[in-house]
């Protein structure tokens, strides 16, 4: 889904990261392969809620986006929470200079083979580059055309064409959506347009699980699949 930055997102954001855990066993996925007390940088972060998750095990944390509204909110929330070693910085990733020991790209709506020296060159170790699992039934598939070049088998392609290694791994990690009543899982669906027009409240009458929770009454279900491409910075050292 196109992301369309707010506070209403961002309070969508948080309650689906927090009610699921999925940035916590995302940033464990990252964890395994890297050393603690290491610096990093995120290109395209968004609000930051992975860099959130990894700010108890690195050193500092650079938040690159080109959208100042995100960046903004990635700000107040790390103030909220009392975050003291990440830097937001609003700017084109592909424009940036500096050199972190990491470097992810999550869901990067840039293209990494429009310049790979320049992305490698901001990494002294490895870097993480994680994009959307080939659709299940590609036939059916109605994303966007931006959304369908960033799958697990384009940029393997993209990769290999360029004569970059790589290590894949594969992750299917749960991150549906939590709703305080059945009202606001309507107004998400007509937000972000996961469903015809006109068709929401069908959808969600058949998906909605009602929920036992304190602060929720239903949860939208979603396994978020995924690709994380590791490319090692030594491995290329001819880039």
């Amino acid at each position: 889904m196109e992301i369309i930055w707010g506070n209403k997102a961002a309070e969508w954001f948080i309650a689906a990261s927090e009610y699921t855990g999925y940035h916590k066993r995302l940033a464990e996925a990252l964890m395994r392969h890297m050393l603690p007390k290491s610096t990093m940088c995120d290109l395209g972060c968004g609000m930051g809620l992975i860099d959130f998750a990894l700010t108890g095990y690195l050193s500092h944390i650079t938040c690159v986006d080109i959208d100042k509204e995100a960046i903004g909110l990635l700000e107040a929330e790390s103030a909220k929470r009392g975050i003291q070693n990440i830097t937001a910085m609003h700017s084109d990733a592909a424009k940036i200079k500096g050199a972190w020991d990491y470097g992810l790209m999550l869901f990067f709506h840039g293209k990494f083979s429009d310049n790979p020296s320049h992305y490698l060159s901001l990494v002294k170790r490895k870097l993480f580059y994680i994009v959307h699992a080939d659709p299940l039934e590609p036939q059916k598939d109605t994303k966007p055309e931006r959304t369908k070049c960033s799958t697990v088998s384009a940029i393997r392609e993209e990769l290999e064409q360029a004569d970059i290694a790589y290590q894949l791994e594969h992750y299917a990690l749960e991150y549906g959506q939590p709703f305080v009543n059945f009202e606001e899982a309507i107004d998400f669906a007509k937000t972000y347009r996961i469903y015809p027009a006109g068709e929401e409240k069908a959808h969600l009458q058949a998906k909605l699980q009602q929920i036992d929770s304190t602060d929720y009454q239903y949860y939208l279900p979603h396994t978020k699949r995924f690709g994380m491409f590791i490319i090692g910075r030594e491995d290329n050292a001819h880039i």
